[in-house]
């Protein structure tokens, strides 16, 4: 079963390699994070908790492009900034 501390380790390894490449931003959807972690859709899924660590990595700076209307699901996408 997939964990938060999974999406949180995916989400810097992802942010990590925009930076390596000199990105000053990276825009991340939550579908897309769940789905290379192989667990959207599918038994494994975890939307409500993959959204919560995006939502937990949020800085100051960055911004939310997309969200469902609850703010959970598939269609949520923030743009972080980089470095971070």
């Amino acid at each position: 079963m997939l964990t938060k501390d999974d999406f949180r380790q995916e989400l810097q390894v992802q942010l990590a390699a925009a930076q390596a490449l000199g990105a000053v931003a990276i825009t991340i959807r939550a579908g897309a994070l769940h789905k290379k972690l192989g667990g959207y859709p599918g038994p494994s899924h975890r939307m409500p908790v993959c959204c919560q660590a995006m939502y937990e990595e949020q800085g100051i700076n960055d911004t939310i492009a997309s969200r469902p209307p609850k703010g959970k699901g598939a269609s949520l996408e923030i743009c972080y900034r980089l470095p971070r």
